[in-house]
């Protein structure tokens, strides 16, 4: 059922293909990847199985288009728009090429992003919030996990490799490899060695 689904919208799904093969956008694709990896192992030089799976989530990832639309602009940005509504559920607040590519977005929904910038390969859960506190938005690091719930402001830094862990406040710079939990957010990873 779900593969005629996807051949019925390919008069939605061709005009995308262009324009993003037009763009050459690569951080699209390392967040395609970053979708897929999670169920299976992709060749980046597979186009076929790439474009399949793209088509997959155009259909049935309203957050996956949130993640698509940020990193359109212009014209490109429009069509994506009128063809694929992206929806209220997932807010990126963000100037274009301020998030590292590999973004994955799980669950989308009330999930609101105005970080200063964000690094490669992170995942953000469900009803977080990551914004301003009348002073400066935080700045994340690479491979950082947020889970569900979890709020993050202010001018401060998430080093890379942190884990927040759900409900978890966070006002405070939290140092690499840490492990966060609470209300305020405190690091339960004492050794703080863990590896990527």
């Amino acid at each position: 059922m779900k593969k005629i689904r996807i051949f019925l919208n390919y008069w939605r799904i061709l005009p995308i293909y262009i324009i993003l093969i037009l763009n050459k956008n690569d951080y699209i694709k390392e967040d395609i990847l970053a979708w897929y990896k999670f169920t299976k192992k992709i060749n980046i030089n597979d186009y076929k199985t790439f474009y399949k799976q793209l088509s997959y989530y155009l259909i049935y990832e309203s957050q996956c288009r949130a993640i698509i639309d940020y990193r359109l602009c212009g014209i490109s940005r429009m069509i994506f728009r009128i063809l694929f509504p992206i929806g209220d559920n997932v807010k990126i607040c963000m100037n274009k090429n301020l998030i590292g590519g590999g973004l994955y977005i799980y669950h989308g929904v009330a999930i609101v992003i105005s970080a200063k910038k964000i690094g490669k390969n992170c995942t953000i859960y469900q009803q977080t919030t990551i914004g301003y506190n009348h002073e400066d938005n935080p700045i994340i690091g690479n491979n950082v996990t947020i889970f569900p719930g979890a709020k993050i402001f202010g001018g401060i830094i998430i080093e890379d490799n942190s884990i927040i862990g759900a409900n978890c406040v966070i006002n405070k710079n939290v140092k690499q490899n840490s492990i966060m939990v609470g209300v305020p957010g405190h690091n339960i990873n004492n050794n703080n060695s863990l590896k990527d």
